[in-house]
């Protein structure tokens, strides 16, 4: 074994850069979190072939001096932290004094800066080392300009991603910084072409405009928690503006980019059943907290920060934002139906999931506007008419909702209540499923669900005896090919896919008296806007947009 020997500061600086600079982004990320440590209001990202041969920072921060500047570029020197004290109350974006020396030993660097009233000056580095120092005539700030990175390390290029890649990873970034601090100016260059500026408006709507549009920001509703010294803002668009990734759920811990896993839960939580399966909100989450609470050194690259009471802060979430969404756009408009055609109504079982009297209780508290029925479309959506325009009601939608909402009420209570019968319900499930059922009778038994050679002879007293087949058809589907079924996972599954496969489908004929009672019961559900899938029950067409398709106005 070879003796032990201190390393040299250029292959130090080199393994630090392998943690912290894997790519343009980490090197981007790095440079504006010091610009803005250094009180900046406007800055400015240029990038040429995605940061591979260029990146540029300019700042209007407070600037450097000659002895600042050239003491920046050496490992672990920092202007912000001092002591072990410092290290556990971090208030600044930067502080391991590790970034720009690690990208100035694989890469070529420009430095110039002006501090106060003393003289500019650039400094240029390669490979980690000063080559050339001058005085420079310029303003108050920093521009730091990166060249032909990973030029020392060509090896490194094997393991870079696509450019596209880079581009997207970029301008997520920029969106991040954009959204963590909206009083700072941000302004980001491709290819020596603008990809978007934003005005440091300090308001998060005008700073959402910015970045992706009125169809956006206009929709957009907020929300606040004050909790154990700890102060939450909540920015957060509804549920049917939706995104097919988790790239758009921002959260900031005192205004720093938090990568946190429980605080993304929690928000994808409190839109659960709302949206579509692998649909995912737009969200912006600020947390403001004590920041000895704070531990934001878990990772080199300072991706990833943790909080104290992290669980708690989650339940206030999920809870307060759910609560909001449930009550967005939920306003009660009277407008009187017609009376409706006298004939048999074919039979949707609604009666059964509420009581009679329960109509009358809560006709106060619906949440969907009173419309006049017109019509049935292709036997599938009911054509409402209201004072703002067309609502067309996907009836199979609506049956989902309701009775996935009864069922889901029903669990809570009686789940755990065990119904033994007299007599055996027979199955009418496939013969391969029923010859195959013996096989799995324990772990039916410990959700309650007992057989013989006749049929079901107990099951939980909240499964209907008409969806039996359904709700072992489900289990059985699950536990067969290798499936966890956790009790509360269990029940939501249950939930959706017995309400699915007992609704109403489409092309089916319906009356008038039907379409109201499924209307009047879909208004007392809690989310009578989407069904248990997330997909919309209601969709309206304004009479403005009408009048648009008809060119009556233009």
């Amino acid at each position: 074994m070879n003796r032990i020997v201190e390393m040299s500061n250029s292959l130090s600086n080199m393994i630090s850069a392998g943690e912290v600079i894997e790519n343009p982004v980490n090197v981007v990320k790095e440079l504006v979190e010091n610009s803005i440590d250094a009180g900046a209001k406007t800055i400015k990202i240029s990038v040429i072939e995605n940061g591979l041969s260029f990146v540029r920072i300019d700042d209007d921060g407070s600037g450097m001096t000659i002895k600042d500047a050239r003491m920046s570029c050496k490992r672990h020197a920092t202007s912000k932290i001092f002591s072990e004290k410092d290290l556990l109350s971090i208030k600044t974006l930067g502080f391991r004094g590790e970034a720009l020396a690690a990208i100035a030993s694989v890469s070529k660097v420009d430095i110039e800066t002006k501090f106060k009233d003393n003289e500019g000056v650039r400094l240029s580095l390669e490979a980690g080392h000063i080559v050339k120092e001058q005085s420079i005539p310029r303003n108050v700030g920093t521009t730091i300009i990166v060249k032909s990175l990973f030029y020392n390390t060509p090896a490194r290029f094997k393991f870079m991603s696509s450019e596209k890649r880079h581009q997207i990873q970029l301008r997520q970034l920029f969106y991040r910084f954009s959204l963590s601090r909206p009083d700072i100016s941000f302004e980001l260059i491709e290819d020596e072409k603008q990809f978007k500026k934003t005005s440091g408006s300090k308001n998060v709507r005008v700073v959402m405009n910015e970045l992706f549009g009125q169809k956006y920001s206009e929709r957009i509703d907020s929300t606040k928690i004050e909790i154990q010294n700890s102060v939450i803002n909540i920015f957060y668009l509804p549920p049917l503006i939706n995104v097919s990734n988790k790239s758009y759920i921002f959260t900031f811990i005192n205004n720093r980019i938090s990568n946190n896993f429980i605080l993304t839960e929690a928000i994808i939580e409190a839109y659960e059943n709302l949206m579509m399966i692998k649909r995912y909100p737009i969200c912006i989450c600020y947390i403001e907290v004590d920041p000895t609470r704070v531990d934001a050194n878990i990772h080199p690259q300072k991706l990833k920060v943790k909080i104290t009471n992290e669980q708690i802060i989650k339940y206030y979430i999920t809870n307060k934002l759910k609560e909001k969404l449930t009550k967005r756009n939920q306003k009660l408009h009277t407008y009187k139906s017609e009376s409706s055609e006298n004939y048999t109504p074919q039979n949707l079982d609604l009666d059964s999931y509420f009581k009679k009297e329960e109509l009358e209780e809560k006709e106060i508290s619906q949440k969907l506007p009173n419309l006049d029925y017109l019509n049935l479309l292709s036997g599938t959506y009911g054509l409402f008419q209201g004072p703002h325009g067309l609502v067309l009601l996907d009836i199979h939608a609506a049956q989902e909702r309701i009775r996935y909402e009864y069922y889901i009420n029903k669990f809570k209570k009686d789940f755990n209540v065990i119904t033994k019968r007299i007599v055996p319900f027979e199955l009418s499930l496939d013969p391969n499923i029923l010859s195959e059922l013996d096989k799995y009778k324990e772990t039916f038994k410990s959700y309650g669900f007992e057989f013989d050679n006749f049929g079901v002879i107990s099951h939980p007293k909240a499964i209907r005896e008409q969806d039996l087949d359904y709700a072992i058809d489900i289990i059985f589907d699950r536990i067969n090919n290798g499936k966890s079924v956790d009790f509360s996972s269990l029940k939501n599954k249950l939930a959706k896919d017995v309400s699915c496969k007992s609704s109403i489908t489409g092309n089916t004929r319906i009356n008038r008296d039907e379409i109201n009672v499924l209307y009047k019961r879909l208004s007392l559900c809690e989310y009578p806007y989407q069904c248990p899938h997330g997909r919309p029950t209601l969709v309206s067409l304004s009479y403005k947009e009408i009048e648009k398709m008809f060119k009556r106005i233009i």
